[in-house]
C-alpha cells in the first residue's frame, strides 16, 4: 500500500508558474488522495485565487520569510502524511510522476527516508547556470530509473519521508534559501 502524501509547493509573488505547476500536479494528487498544499511566503492574493482553483489549500507562515520557512510551514501543514513531497512553483510534473514516487516509497519503505526524480528543463536552446558558470545549451538525458545513495537532492522534486524528518530535524530558516539547502 503506498504511503499517504502531502504535496508542498512553496512560491512567492510568481501566480503565473505556480498555475503551470498546480494544474500538472493537482490531477495526480486526486488521484492518489494527497494532500496538495500551497505555502505563500509572500502573501499575494492572485496567489491564493491559483491555490483555490486547483483545490489546494492555502498557508502563509505565521513567522518568517524564505524558503526554508516557507518549507516548514508546509511540514506543519501536512500533518500525519507519511511521505512529504517538495515542488518548486516553476515545475511541471510530467503524468505519473506522483505514482512513481509513491511506489518507490513503497517499494523501500525501511530503506528510502528520501526520494528524487530526474528534472528535466525544457527550454530549446537555453543556457544553464550552474553555480555561477555558464554551461552549454540544454539537452534532455534521462538515463532511466535506478536506486542510488546521493548526497545532494534538488527540492525542485523532493518527497522526505515523515519519520526522517523526525530523526533528522526540520530545514534550517537560517539558509538563504537558495534551493540548495
Amino acid at each position: 500500500m503506498p504511503p499517504s502524501a502531502a504535496i508542498v509547493i512553496p512560491t512567492r509573488d510568481r501566480p503565473a508558474y505556480l498555475d503551470v505547476a498546480l494544474a500538472s500536479a493537482a490531477p495526480q494528487a486526486a488521484r492518489a488522495g494527497a494532500q496538495l498544499i500551497v505555502v505563500d511566503d509572500g502573501p499575494h492574493a492572485a496567489t491564493q485565487d491559483v491555490a483555490a482553483r486547483h483545490g489546494a489549500r492555502y498557508v502563509v507562515p505565521e513567522h518568517g520569510h524564505g524558503l526554508n520557512v516557507a518549507r516548514n510551514a508546509g511540514l506543519d501543514a501536512a500533518g500525519e502524511a507519511d511521505l512529504i513531497v517538495f515542488l518548486d512553483d516553476d515545475v511541471a510534473v510530467d503524468d505519473g510522476w506522483l505514482d512513481a514516487l509513491l511506489g518507490a516509497a513503497a517499494a523501500l519503505p525501511d530503506e528510502a527516508g528520501v526520494l528524487t526524480g530526474p528534472i528535466r528543463y525544457r527550454s530549446e536552446g537555453a543556457q544553464l547556470r550552474v553555480c555561477g558558470r555558464e554551461r552549454g545549451p540544454v539537452t534532455e538525458q534521462d538515463f532511466g530509473p535506478h536506486d542510488t545513495d546521493c548526497t545532494h537532492a534538488w527540492g525542485a522534486n523532493l518527497a522526505i519521508r515523515s519519520s526522517a524528518i523526525a530523526r533528522i530535524g526540520r530545514f534550517d530558516p537560517m539558509l538563504s534559501g537558495a534551493g540548495d539547502e
